[in-house]
């Protein structure tokens, strides 16, 4: 089994790092899981409301779910955020050859994530895949998992 973690460069803007992760995943076309990071769409220092980030990560939903359909195995697509209804989540997108297989929902969140307007999960996600279970967890949720 050929797992890939892939540390994006931060470009400075969404659409630079989306177009730069999905570069990356491309590389990584023969793993049987290409990984990225939390929020790696997201440049540093960005000061948009919630609701503006959601919406730029839609694209990078999109580029997740194109880029599984060139790749070997399954994409796990680090985290963006999601909006259902009116609540805003930091959720972990996983594909595999253009469908979505599964998300997860950040359940640990950090102070900041809470202060602008993020929504903590409920449910830790363990996935039965050809390979055995895969269990996502976004960076805080590893502090405190009774």
């Amino acid at each position: 089994m050929r797992v890939c973690l892939l540390q994006v460069e931060d470009l400075g803007s969404v659409e630079g790092n989306v177009r730069h992760a999905e570069e990356m995943l491309l590389k990584a076309k023969d793993a049987d899981f290409a990984c990225l990071p939390e929020f790696f769409a997201i440049p540093r220092g960005y000061d948009k409301s919630i609701y503006d980030a959601w919406r730029e990560n839609m694209a990078a939903i999109d580029m997740l779910r194109r880029a599984s359909e060139r790749i070997k195995g399954y994409v796990i697509g680090g985290s963006v955020i999601e909006r259902e209804a009116d609540k805003f989540y930091n959720t972990c997108f996983m594909f595999k050859r253009g469908e979505l297989v599964a998300k997860y929902r950040k359940i640990n969140l950090t102070d900041e994530e809470e202060s602008k307007g993020l929504t903590p999960g409920k449910e830790i996600l363990s996935l039965k895949t050809e390979y055995g279970y895969v269990t996502v967890l976004i960076c805080a949720d590893i502090l405190d998992m009774d």
